[in-house]
């Protein structure tokens, strides 16, 4: 439970707390980020959406790193996010893997995946449609997604993930939040080389 929270007990002072001890130890990390490129409210933001999808925050410094680069092209902390992950690729890995590098999930279809896109890209825009209408879309979108995660239940895995494109990611990784704890959503290019991922989607299960 402290898990599924953490994004939500991390608190303004506490990232605080760990810029100033990050600052003491590597300061040119820090030295061109904040408060030049970035104040503490945005990082406070990317650490929060980080946890939310169970992404560890303790290797702060490559944290940095990454959005020190990314803050030349936005200050969007949904973008900054998604840069960062890349940065933490083998670390997202290497939780997510079994003792044999071997990361178990499923993958959408393209058609499926197309659709999931656009029904996701519908209901960002809430003034678009009525609310009745944008429900009835959310709970046909999330009925479709768990029909597509039902080979997860076949077979005993570490960390059930669903393998999406990048442009797909963010969108559904936010959307599927309230799953974090049983499921994880990965871009196809936060695979970290050397690790396999085991596509249950193509599996014979018979």
């Amino acid at each position: 439970v402290v898990a599924d929270q953490a994004w939500a007990i991390l608190s303004r002072e506490e990232v605080r707390i760990m810029v100033d001890k990050l600052r003491e130890k590597a300061p040119a990390v820090l030295r061109e980020l904040l408060p030049d490129r970035l104040d503490l409210g945005t990082l406070h933001q990317v650490l929060q959406r980080l946890l939310r999808e169970r992404v560890p925050i303790r290797d702060l410094p490559t944290i940095c790193e990454g959005l020190h680069d990314a803050s030349i092209a936005t200050g969007d902390p949904a973008q900054l996010t998604e840069f960062v992950r890349k940065r933490l690729a083998r670390r997202i890995s290497e939780d997510l893997a079994d003792p044999e590098r071997r990361i178990w999930g499923v993958t959408l279809d393209p058609e499926t995946e197309r659709h999931v896109h656009d029904e996701l890209t519908l209901l960002a825009d809430d003034q678009a449609q009525p609310a009745r209408e944008a429900m009835r879309r959310r709970a046909a979108l999330e009925s479709l997604l768990l029909d597509q995660l039902a080979r997860l239940r076949a077979v005993p895995v570490p960390v059930p993930v669903l393998l999406v494109s990048p442009a797909l990611r963010p969108a559904l990784g936010a959307f599927l939040g309230r799953y974090q704890a049983r499921l994880r959503v990965l871009a196809s290019d936060e695979l970290y080389p050397g690790y396999d991922f085991v596509d249950l989607s193509l599996a014979d299960l018979g």
